[in-house]
């Protein structure tokens, strides 16, 4: 029963241990290092970091901002920059506005506009307020207007324009501020958030990868142990084999020199003694008696020699057959032996292959749950992010 709880255990802790690493690559804290923001000391509301726009267009577009924030109380920010680096321009949208925090105190409603120039994407992030107007669709509508009238290579990639489309299409979805707010719906593909350098982030994939490795070593020790009993097991029987195996040879040898004794002494000896006998009662025909008693002691002795010749071979041929059945015994230990560790080394790997399979697989459901759709301007289509709402695009 301990040991079945143990084993439980044991699958319990490495379970948790693949789900904290699983979610501590989710939430990029192994991710590479962010694209630096751009900085906006003076809150400009159109920021250029790339060089595009003139000196008049900025200013002419900025008037255009600021009207929209007079007529309406509305903060729409445009900014365009070189690339988003390894986060996809929903990430870096997101990422710009929490830490810009555009609107007036007291005042959600603001939108921001992100053209990555070199990436040719773009993205719309709002306001929760400014969602319920400015929702996925109506930004999708205005990312395809910017692309098939001034970002697209047939429109002549005229940025000063599509910015300028932008200003002219936000302002028929600003909401009135004394609307209420309501919640847009988040639609499944809703952009993922990047993740920041978080305490709690790492301590739980630290925490889980040390459950990991704590059940990843429980189960190899466990293993090894199951392994070393099933060694000795098998030698303690191997020894017992052979000991029995020697003390049989043992007797079988005793038993054959008994027989080979037996047999060699009785003979001569009976004929020795009668010739003696023979020789002391003195009989005249003790010379022929002598001769036959001769000839047959010569020919007894033969066969004792040639038997126990015999005896000796059948002797070396049992040793060897006993030989060979130790050196069997030997190599099926040895093959048994190999057998298991290739059988450990197989379970190894194949287990290693379905964590890996596993964590691919989770990754990759992850990624498609959590990423932003995005498509050219030509065809078009739209995100909400978790924030307020938004939609992407890319251009030619």
């Amino acid at each position: 029963m301990a040991c079945s709880q143990c084993i439980w255990w044991r699958r319990a802790a490495i379970f948790f241990g693949a789900f904290a690493v699983i979610h501590m690559l989710n939430s990029h804290v192994f991710a590479a290092e962010l694209t630096p923001l751009p900085s906006n000391p003076s809150k400009a509301r159109v920021v250029d970091t790339t060089g595009t726009l003139t000196q008049p267009q900025l200013q002419a577009l900025m008037q255009r901002s600021d009207a929209l924030d007079k007529a309406t109380g509305a903060v729409i920010i445009a900014v365009m920059v070189p690339t988003t680096g390894d986060e996809t321009v929903d990430q870096y949208a997101l990422r710009l506005a929490e830490a810009w925090t555009p609107g007036h105190k007291g005042d959600e409603r603001a939108a921001l506009l992100v053209i990555a120039k070199n990436d040719k994407k773009v993205r719309i992030e709002t306001t929760r307020v400014m969602g319920t107007k400015l929702n996925d669709g109506a930004a999708g509508r205005i990312i395809r207007l910017m692309g098939e009238q001034a970002l697209g290579k047939k429109a002549g990639s005229n940025f000063y324009k599509g910015i300028d489309i932008f200003y002219t299409e936000v302002a028929k979805y600003i909401p009135a501020k004394e609307e209420p707010v309501v919640d847009p719906i988040v639609a499944p593909n809703a952009s993922v958030p990047a993740v920041e350098d978080s305490y709690a982030a790492y301590l739980f994939g630290f925490i889980g990868l040390m459950c990991a490795i704590a059940g990843i070593w429980w189960w190899y020790d466990s293993m090894k142990k199951k392994a070393e009993r099933q060694r000795r097991e098998e030698q303690e029987a191997w020894d017992r084999r052979e000991a029995e195996d020697r003390k049989k040879a043992a007797e079988e040898r005793i038993r054959r020199r008994e027989s080979l004794d037996s047999i060699s002494n009785s003979p001569p000896s009976n004929y020795l003694q009668s010739v003696g006998r023979i020789k002391r009662e003195g009989n005249d025909k003790a010379g022929p008696e002598i001769s036959v008693v001769g000839a047959s002691a010569i020919a007894g002795t033969g066969a004792v020699l040639a038997f126990a010749a015999r005896r000796k071979a059948e002797e070396a041929a049992a040793q060897k057959r006993i030989d060979d059945d130790k050196a069997r015994r030997r190599r099926e230990r040895d093959d048994g032996a190999t057998a298991l560790a290739a059988a450990a080394t197989g379970y190894l790997a194949g287990r290693s292959s379905r964590d890996d399979s596993s964590s691919s697989s989770s990754r990759s459901r992850d990624d498609s749950s959590s990423s932003p759709s995005s498509s050219n301007y030509d065809s078009g289509s739209s995100s909400s992010s978790c924030d307020g709402g938004g939609a992407s695009g890319g251009f030619d």
